[in-house]
């Protein structure tokens, strides 16, 4: 009677699952063929990747320079009408965020509020608006997140694949993950995972004209805009040196602290490293800040309610004024934010393992492992 009632409740909760689904990507479609799409300010990303990639023809550009085996992902869309391809980028986005945020020791209510919080944050906004790839990154993280914890290893190489759909954002990333798989999951896992991962990285890069991938690559041109340090500095005329003193600064505390916590791999931290990526990175755009805000700031909103909600509202707010000002202006507050939110999150799981620093080697792993877990 039981197993016949956990069945019931199960196909309960697949069925709410596929219609609320199908209804959020109706509802996209709706929007996409309500909404001027010919308009100056809407689906600006997507109406310069989706011709380039029409019809399942990828043609390389400074547009479309991702790396080939992320682009099979969302190559299928050129296939679909350019509104419609709109409305599933943006579904996917909402989707990734709906799964980021934490189920566990969350009541119904607030689990829902805060999937509210998700997609409707102004990062999230304007993903949608944009029709931006990021979604498609958060759910990479997500599936490397997932398969490192339950030692799926083609559940981990997809994430790997689809992480490094912006490379710029997973730069510290590709230095921890290693050390920890070494460190701590047995070897025929990551190999595995791997191989999984090099190997449909390089079929995809050797089926997708990989010269004209390569002259897309280094053919970009040095961007000045953005929320990278480097641009944020521009308008103050430091020299090279303060630049590189930053980077390496920001560099090592990151490192530090992933690498003295202990092995897991939690939104937090992840948010952490991304954080510190993007800000340090020779380019970077706003947009990606909506990992930021679902791997780091949505939890803290459970753990640390009163920072967490803090740093929400930061990262919302400029939705009622940000059509207002110029776009060097909204980079530079994006990137004031980035800051913020890098250096709130390197406080609370680096703090606890400095206030152990002088306590022996064991009792530095077990607070690291609860800094983790508060996180």
């Amino acid at each position: 009677m039981n197993i016949q009632k956990w069945t019931e409740s199960r196909v309960v909760q697949w069925g709410v699952l596929i219609v609320s689904a199908a209804f959020a990507l109706a509802l996209f479609i709706w929007l996409a063929y309500r909404i001027d799409f010919e308009a100056n300010w809407f689906a600006v990303d997507w109406k310069m990747k989706w011709p380039l990639m029409q019809g399942g023809r990828v043609q390389w550009s400074g547009d479309l320079s991702n790396p080939p085996w992320t682009v099979i992902f969302f190559l299928p869309l050129g296939f679909l009408p350019q509104r419609v391809g709109w409305a599933v980028m943006a579904f996917v986005t909402a989707a990734a965020l709906v799964l980021a945020v934490p189920q566990s020791q969350t009541r119904k209510g607030k689990y829902v509020a805060l999937i509210l919080a998700a997609i409707l944050s102004f990062p999230a906004l304007r993903n949608y608006a944009d029709g931006n790839i990021d979604g498609l990154l958060l759910l990479g993280l997500l599936l490397l997140i997932e398969g490192y914890r339950r030692e799926k290893p083609i559940v981990l190489g997809l994430g790997i694949l689809l992480a490094t759909i912006k490379p710029q954002a997973v730069l510290l990333l590709v230095v921890i993950l290693p050390l920890y798989l070494i460190q701590s999951k047995p070897a025929s896992f990551y190999l595995k995972a791997g191989a999984f991962a090099l190997a449909a990285a390089v079929v995809s890069f050797l089926l997708m004209n990989p010269r004209g991938w390569l002259e897309a690559v280094f053919g970009v041109t040095r961007r000045t805009y953005g929320i990278a340090l480097s641009a944020l500095l521009i308008p103050l005329n430091a020299p090279p040196a303060i630049l590189w003193l930053l980077r390496a600064a920001i560099i090592l505390i990151t490192l530090a602290v992933a690498y003295f916590g202990d092995r897991t791999l939690t939104g937090p931290k992840i948010a952490l490293l991304v954080a510190a990526s993007l800000i340090v990175s020779p380019y970077s755009g706003a947009l990606t800040l909506v990992v930021v805000v679902a791997l780091g700031v949505i939890p803290l909103m459970i753990t640390r309610p009163a920072i967490g909600y803090t740093l929400y509202a930061l990262y919302t707010l400029p939705v009622f004024f940000f059509w207002r000002l110029p776009v060097p202006v909204q980079d530079t507050i994006w990137g004031g934010l980035l800051l913020i939110g890098w250096g709130v999150l390197a406080a609370l799981l680096g703090k606890p393992l400095l206030d152990k620093a002088n306590r022996e080697p064991g009792d530095l792993d077990q607070n690291a492992s609860h800094a983790t877990r508060r996180c």
